[in-house]
């Protein structure tokens, strides 16, 4: 999974975006991160939700 700083290859389009990470994030107490990039292929934004105690490695 992609953390925030990686490159996405985006499906939508030939193109890779850096993945970022909504400081808003979603409802505060759900425990997940908001993660997104920014592709103009779709007119917009891609987002997925990462949980809070998610590590890289981890299950």
């Amino acid at each position: 999974m992609e953390l925030p700083g990686d490159e996405f290859d985006c499906p939508h389009c030939a193109d890779s975006h850096t993945v970022r990470e909504d400081p808003d994030g979603f409802s505060p107490g759900l425990g997940f991160r908001k993660l997104y990039v920014e592709c103009p292929a779709v007119d917009g934004i891609i987002v997925w939700a990462l949980s809070k105690d998610s590590s890289p490695g981890g299950s």
